[in-house]
């Protein structure tokens, strides 16, 4: 799993030679040294299933609750399957400009 940290956000990839489990597993465990950031994570080049997908749901409800960003990048999957709970965009600079959205209704006490 890769972690870049910027300024507003982090973005963590998973390493493509891991499977859905694998990784989620490893995701599970390190979520919350990142309570208080804002998180891309970029599944663009994986092959995992709306299935596995949907298993971050809860994820994101968790962080939106704690007041920060959760967003998912992916390419293959047909927006109209994703519940609203879960932001799924199919790029990178959607993701940041998703959580800029976010940033801002927050601040603005929505």
């Amino acid at each position: 799993m890769n972690i870049t940290n910027e300024e507003q956000y982090i973005t963590i990839t998973p390493n493509t030679k891991l499977d859905f489990t694998s990784f989620f597993s490893v995701f599970k465990e390190k979520i919350d040294e990142f309570e208080t950031q804002n998180i891309i994570l970029d599944l663009s080049k994986t092959a995992f299933s709306l299935k596995e997908i949907l298993n971050f749901k809860e994820i994101s409800k968790k962080k939106v609750g704690l007041g920060t960003s959760f967003v998912v990048i992916y390419t293959e999957i047909d927006i109209d399957e994703i519940p609203d709970e879960l932001i799924v965009v199919p790029t990178f600079q959607e993701a940041i400009d998703m959580i800029e959205m976010d940033e801002m209704t927050r601040s603005l006490d929505f």
